[in-house]
């Protein structure tokens, strides 16, 4: 007994440094007593005092008019974000054909894709007014569509 149990040497009982919340309690009063004119209780009474005055409540968090900012990127970063990934991932798997590794259909479309996910990504650093003309001419283009649709719905 008293053993190790890989070791085979002793290993004595570490006392155990962790005092109880009475105990602690306990040496705080002494402590406030040793000082001159300051007890435990005088400060357990000031703090009440203060609490009830309106005041600040000890270990309570402090919160500011300004709240927490819930967006951290608009929709441009976050998609410019998404973008500069696929086009990592991308390249990381251009890397891996050149090395001899056998790449799935789903890997190889992929990498069919890396010019389009670079025009995408020049559509998203170009200046603000030509971006917004780039999508109202998407826009037009997706409402002659639909109409072209409900043109032959007509003929038929």
């Amino acid at each position: 007994m008293g053993q190790g149990k890989n070791t085979g040497k002793h290993r004595p009982k570490r006392p155990d440094f962790r005092s109880n919340a009475k105990k602690r309690k306990a040496e705080e009063k002494k402590a406030y007593e040793k000082k001159e004119g300051i007890t435990y209780a005088s400060v357990k009474k000031a703090k009440l005092a203060k609490i009830a005055a309106g005041g600040e409540v000890p270990g309570q968090r402090k919160f500011d008019n300004q709240g927490m900012r819930l967006k951290k990127y608009n929709e441009d970063q976050k998609l410019m974000r998404a973008l500069t990934k696929k086009l990592r991932q991308i390249d990381d798997l251009i890397k891996t054909q050149e090395g001899g590794a056998e790449l799935d259909d789903q890997q190889l479309e992929k990498i069919s894709k890396r010019d389009e996910v670079i025009e995408e990504m020049e559509e998203l650093t170009g200046p603000p007014k030509l971006k917004r003309a780039r999508q109202e001419e998407s826009d037009e283009d997706d409402d002659e569509d639909e109409d072209e649709d409900e043109d032959e719905d007509e003929d038929e």
